[in-house]
């Protein structure tokens, strides 16, 4: 009250706590209403996510052909993601060496099919990490307390976020599955994260049956000339 004292009646004090009261009950039920919506939009983001990664997996395991399997995975996995790169980095050596082999970019970005990256951006420490099952998910590359080294050569790329899973076959690391965000930071969601892992462990499944079938044909053509020569 502005215009003087005033002597509030219990009716008053009384009404005005009534009032209150049914704003909170309707608060009440407008948050519930919204962790009902947020809730059934997760769920639907992660029937969605499932579903494509079925698709994912059944595309992969239609051919033992390597190429076809990290193109395929590229290429779906950004569509799904909607990131700006998706990236198949394959080891060349122990000390951390590797060439990107395979790539789904979209347009306006630069390429970095056959880009070389070599020691020091990707050190040996990394290397035994990423063996272990390491994931790392940068929202801010320039936030992510990289090495500088690491920072120009995502800077060549356009890079301004990065997700990094592992790919694991033959019970051994063979390189890194990678999502790019070019045109700005980017906040990885969990449900993202967890899809990006699984389609990894996917193509390491699909890489472990490649290897299985070339083992077997190796296999085979050594007995077939173990059996010519002893003839």
């Amino acid at each position: 009250h502005c215009s003087g004292p005033r002597a509030w009646k219990e009716t008053e004090i009384d009404f005005l706590k009534q009032v209150a009261i049914q704003m909170g009950f309707a608060l009440n039920q407008d948050i519930l209403l919204k962790q009902q919506e947020s809730l059934r939009k997760q769920q639907e983001s992660e029937a969605e996510r499932a579903r494509l990664l079925n698709e994912i997996t059944s595309q992969i395991r239609q051919s033992l052909d390597t190429d076809y399997i990290f193109n395929t995975a590229v290429a779906e996995t950004r569509a799904a993601l909607q990131a700006d790169r998706v990236v198949v980095y394959l080891f060349n050596s122990a000390e951390g060496r590797g060439t990107i082999i395979a790539e789904s970019v979209a347009r306006g970005w630069p390429t970095a099919l056959g880009s070389l990256i070599a020691n020091p951006c990707f050190e040996n420490r990394y290397v035994i990490l990423y063996e272990k099952g390491r994931v790392k998910a940068n929202e801010d590359i320039y936030k992510a307390d990289l090495s500088d080294c690491h920072i120009k050569q995502l800077e060549t790329f356009s890079v301004k976020a990065n997700l990094m899973v592992p790919i694991i076959a033959d019970g051994q690391l063979q390189g890194l599955l990678i999502a790019h965000q070019c045109s700005g930071p980017r906040a990885w969601t969990k449900i993202e994260i967890d899809f990006f892992k699984q389609v990894a462990t996917q193509v390491g499944v699909a890489l472990d049956q490649a290897m299985l079938l070339k083992q077997q044909e190796s296999l085979r053509k050594q007995q077939e000339a173990e059996a010519e020569r002893a003839k």
